[in-house]
Order: C-alpha cells, then sequence, then structure tokens
C-alpha cells in the first residue's frame, strides 16, 4: 500500500485536528476522511516521554504545508501514515 501511495503521489492533508482525552486524536483529511487515532500506547515511550503531560499533548499543531501534525518538542508525525491508520 505504501508503494501505492508513493507511485500515485498522493499526499494526504490534514485539516482538523482535536485532541480528545486519553492521547487520543481526532482528525479530518481534505478528502473527507475522518477518525480517531490512538497514542496511548506511544506516549511515554522514546520522543514521546515529553507528551506524557496531558497539557504538552493537547499543543498539537497542523504543520504550514498541512503535511504532519506538530508538537512544540519537536515531535512530529506524517500526515500519509495517519491516514493510513485510519483507513485501515
Amino acid at each position: 500500500m505504501y508503494n501505492t501511495l508513493v507511485m500515485s503521489k498522493q499526499f494526504h492533508k490534514i485539516q482538523s485536528c482535536i485532541a480528545l482525552e486519553a492521547y487520543k486524536l481526532l482528525l479530518s483529511f481534505e478528502d473527507g476522511v475522518t477518525g480517531e487515532i490512538d497514542l496511548s500506547e506511544k506516549i511515554g515511550r522514546g520522543v514521546f516521554q515529553a507528551l506524557e503531560n496531558i497539557e504538552n499533548f493537547r499543543q498539537v499543531r497542523i504543520s504550514s504545508d498541512k503535511r504532519s501534525l506538530q508538537w512544540l518538542n519537536g515531535i512530529d508525525l506524517c500526515a500519509d501514515s495517519l491516514y493510513l491508520q485510519i483507513r485501515s
């Protein structure tokens, strides 16, 4: 599936992101796909340790090109990866 995404040059853009309780995000993409991402298993591990504080987690922002989610401490998540998680 990843190769199909790269080959078609279909890049997904995030339209909106809402931080929910329990380290979840509600995402909407420009093509209308909407879904919830659960990051609770990543929180507290590696670079995600900084997001263990729920207030830090809630500071998530959409990048200016809408191709990723970003936090102030430099953590970012690719829109295509998030899109594929929602669609699977």
